[in-house]
């Protein structure tokens, strides 16, 4: 069993509806693909962060490539060249460009539009 978790940070003040579109379509839609979730986080004790917190389980990493490859994206690759750098690139079906995951691959806040 590997873990995954991603964090989402909403933009100040659209927290509310991130967790409602969570709660009213993402969960139904990962339930027919069949993703288990193993929880969510916010924070409700001190400053906020604007951040909502998930894991997700997979079986294994050939479970998890093979629900993205369902989806019709192609996955490209999955490396880690250090500890704190890891890179998850897919290519969604018909797109010239990749969309690329992982950690410490920009100095942009979690969820931004921004490019590092």
């Amino acid at each position: 069993m590997i873990y995954e978790q991603r964090v989402y940070r909403a933009a100040p003040g659209r927290m509310p509806k991130l967790v409602a579109r969570f709660r009213d379509h993402i969960l139904a839609i990962w339930e027919k693909h069949g993703i288990r979730q193993v929880g969510f986080w916010t924070t409700l004790v001190g400053e906020s962060s604007e951040e909502l917190a998930y894991i997700l389980s997979w079986v294994s990493p050939a479970e998890r490539e093979a629900f993205y490859q369902r989806l019709g994206w192609r996955f490209d690759d999955d490396v880690a060249p250090t500890n704190d750098i890891r890179i998850v690139q897919f290519t969604p079906p018909g797109s010239g460009c990749s969309v690329t995951f992982g950690k410490g691959i920009t100095a942009a806040a979690p969820g931004s539009a921004v490019g590092g």
